[in-house]
């Protein structure tokens, strides 16, 4: 089964949201993937996580082009969790252990 097919109006984002994946994957792996769901780290990072989707939202969503105009915070909160994912999986180094 092939993966579902991009959604446009969220492809349509295109370069301002690309640039801020890196950021927002380390984040976004610092609190999703915590040995510790209890370090003071782990809220810190949620909490970054959150309001940089919000900033980007505010900017992207809202004073871009008009087809993101239809997209939610939920729709993009998913997207830039989806693009973390991926992006966490292709930089992770296996160990050699």
């Amino acid at each position: 089964m092939s993966p579902p097919a991009g959604d446009p109006r969220l492809d349509a984002l295109g370069e301002d949201l690309e640039q801020q994946i890196p950021a927002l994957a380390a984040l976004y792996d610092r609190w999703a993937n915590a040995l510790n769901p209890h370090d003071p780290g782990v809220d810190d990072a949620e909490k970054a996580f959150h309001q940089t989707v919000s900033h980007l939202f505010d900017s992207v969503v809202l004073h871009g082009p008009n087809i993101a105009r239809s997209v939610t915070i939920r729709d993009l909160r998913r997207h830039v969790i989806i693009r973390c994912k991926k992006h966490l999986a292709a930089t992770s180094k296996p160990s050699s252990t």
